[in-house]
């Protein structure tokens, strides 16, 4: 099964940078946004360390309405041997990702450029009839 869903990094990336600037009054974006995740911290305008604990409801939300259409759609998605996740934002919630898809999970390398060839190989399987 091949499958594609078009919620992409950018809007919980948007989501996240918002939270982060509610809380600690600091001024990041959605570009901002893997690099901190990958870091694990965030520091506000006094240079104090804060974890990233309060996006965890925001990241869990985002990753189980993607894992429940998914499964929703696809119901076979449950007796794959493997599931491959790409997509330029997939490495950023890893983790949240291997909480609801028990499978075997693997993150391909370079995600961005597998996301475009992915996408080329869902359009030749859905023209291809």
């Amino acid at each position: 099964v091949y499958a594609s869903m078009p919620n992409g990094t950018k809007d919980i990336f948007g989501k996240l940078s918002r939270r982060l600037n509610e809380e600690f009054d600091i001024n990041i974006n959605e570009k901002d946004m893997e690099r901190i995740l990958q870091k694990g911290y965030v520091k506000d305008m006094d240079g104090e360390t804060h974890d990233l604990s309060i996006l965890d409801p925001l990241k869990d939300n985002y990753i189980y309405d993607i894992i429940t259409s998914l499964k929703a759609e696809y119901r076979q998605i449950g007796q794959a041997d493997k599931v491959f996740i790409i997509g330029g934002g997939a490495i950023s919630f890893k983790e949240d990702i291997k909480k609801y898809i028990k499978n075997d999970v693997v993150f391909v390398e370079n995600p961005r450029f597998a996301n475009a060839n992915s996408f080329h190989k869902v359009a030749q399987l859905s023209f291809n009839d």
